[in-house]
């Protein structure tokens, strides 16, 4: 609950007031790849391909968080679900399953962008605190 409410419930909508959805979730998604980097650097292979699977794999996350998001007009709740959801799926399991359940989050980034469009990546307005 904690990093939902810090990187969707006050980053997001501080950047979605300056940037489109898509650029907002990508500097938070950049960001949130960073926090990570400890995590990254004692729970995986390291390697060019693990790293950047490692960012991409995040910063889709953030998309599609974003969309969520925005989506349920500003549902933490909603978020830290799907968040928690996931680390369930893929921490301490299998390489398959974690490997899997990424491509599926990453392929989910690409039909958002491409249904909803960059501005929003939702139907509905992006969710925005503040004004650039």
């Amino acid at each position: 609950m904690g990093e939902e409410t810090s990187w969707r419930g006050f980053a997001l909508p501080r950047w979605q007031a300056r940037y489109s959805a898509r650029d907002a979730a990508l500097i938070v998604g950049l960001l949130w790849a960073g926090w990570h980097a400890p995590a990254f650097c004692y729970n995986y292979e390291r390697s060019l391909i693990a790293v950047v699977t490692f960012v991409v794999g995040i910063v889709a996350g953030a998309m599609v968080l974003a969309w969520l998001y925005n989506s349920t007009g500003s549902s933490i709740l909603a978020t830290a679900l799907w968040h928690g959801t996931y680390n369930a799926a893929v921490a301490g399991g299998k390489a398959v399953v974690a490997a899997v359940t990424t491509a599926a989050v990453i392929l989910a980034f690409i039909v958002i962008v491409r249904r909803y469009g960059p501005a929003h990546l939702a139907a509905r307005p992006r969710q925005v605190v503040g004004k650039g």
